[in-house]
């Protein structure tokens, strides 16, 4: 027989210990976990992230659940290898590996460890929806001029660019910070479970302490490398929403102040949109060059602002398709690095001939705080 020593009060503890550890860290993933995710009802470009949203909720929730399960397993292991303190060593560790069950009672008292933490990590606050306000009303007042765009220059602002962008994109920055939460929760459990580890052990030795040992400290390290990993995930999902964010703001701002733009030829004031209907029309050749190259320049902002959306959208759908073990993405700052925040006039445009306005746009009703 192999000689150990064990306190039962530390066991009876450190079973308490990983009861509390379990039903904090999984009363937290139960609240967060549920708000890792878009409204199947999210249309346009923002859905295709749905999809990417629900796999590592679905990923986590799997991961959750089979760690809660280990948690309990231990303490009910611990129990009975306090219960039974008296029995061989070889019996203490076929406890602890659940292969024998005991049906004991305590006599002993119970000694907690004192280094354990049990956080109640809070929800991630909505935000105030701006984004869509932008779109919108950018919508509202290009929409006259799509179908006559649309059959001359070839591309339609409306139905091509921004009615894809109707959507609340502040939600993906709002879900990042709950999956960089996620991982904190891990991570406080990991180290609950390694730090309650080690303390059962400097007065339990022997067999059994060494295969309940092996098998803590191999959950406590998975746990942990998982919070390393979603505060990557999460730091890539929250940028990339910022990110998004600007862009679309960017993408509607852009497109408006380019239709919208007045230019004046030939005694006449109207919106570069107009002009571009009539370019084919004009017969002066320098007007003509000015015209088509500001419908160049828009259409190719117009594309250039479109990729970089469905770039980002790919950047954090490839995050989200995080699975444990298997290494995280790498979180880098200079890939959501912000572009320029679009400004346009906003005064009221008139548009007529000489002196005389035949209609006004209002491009300041757009311009939101983003």
């Amino acid at each position: 027989m192999v000689d150990f020593s064990v306190e039962p009060s530390r066991l009876a503890g450190f079973k308490l210990d990983c009861q509390d550890v379990k039903a904090t860290f999984t009363s937290n993933a139960n609240r967060l976990l549920p708000r890792v995710s878009l409204p199947t009802a999210t249309e346009g470009l923002l859905a295709e992230l749905v999809p990417a949203f629900q796999k590592l909720q679905r990923t986590l929730s799997d991961a959750h659940q089979n760690d809660a399960g280990a948690l309990e397993s231990f303490a009910t292991d611990l129990g009975a290898a306090a219960n039974q303190f008296h029995a061989t060593d070889d019996r203490n560790a076929a406890s602890i590996d659940g292969r024998v069950e005991y049906a004991g009672s305590t006599g002993f008292g119970v000694t907690r460890f004192s280094g354990l933490q049990l956080p109640v990590l809070l929800d991630v606050e909505d935000s105030t929806y701006v984004v869509r306000q932008v779109v919108t009303r950018s919508i509202d007042i290009l929409k006259p001029y799509d179908e006559h765009l649309g059959q001359a220059i070839g591309i339609k602002p409306v139905a091509d660019y921004l009615t894809p962008l109707v959507a609340d994109w502040e939600q993906v920055q709002e879900i990042g910070k709950r999956i960089a939460v996620l991982g904190i929760n891990d991570v406080v459990a990991a180290q609950g479970i390694s730090g309650g580890t080690n303390w059962v052990q400097t007065s339990w030795s022997g067999e059994a302490s060494t295969a309940f040992g092996i098998t803590a400290t191999s959950l406590a390290a998975a746990i942990s490398e998982r919070g390393e990993d979603l505060d990557a995930v999460g730091k890539i999902v929250e940028n990339g929403g910022v990110l998004l964010e600007r862009l679309v703001y960017n993408q509607s701002l852009g497109l408006l102040g380019a239709v919208t733009q007045s230019a004046s030829f030939l005694n006449f004031n109207l919106p570069m949109g107009v002009w571009a209907l009539l370019g084919d029309g004009v017969t002066q050749g320098s007007i003509r060059s000015q015209i088509f190259s500001s419908v160049e320049l828009l259409k190719q902002n117009a594309t250039t602002r479109h990729n970089a959306i469905k770039s980002a959208i790919e950047r954090i759908s490839g995050a989200l398709n995080y699975e444990p073990g298997q290494g995280a993405p790498s979180y880098n700052a200079g890939e959501f690095e912000l572009p320029t925040k679009v400004a346009i006039d906003q005064g009221v445009k008139r548009y007529g001939y000489g002196s005389g306005v035949w209609w006004q746009d209002d491009p300041a009703s757009v311009d939101v705080r983003v």
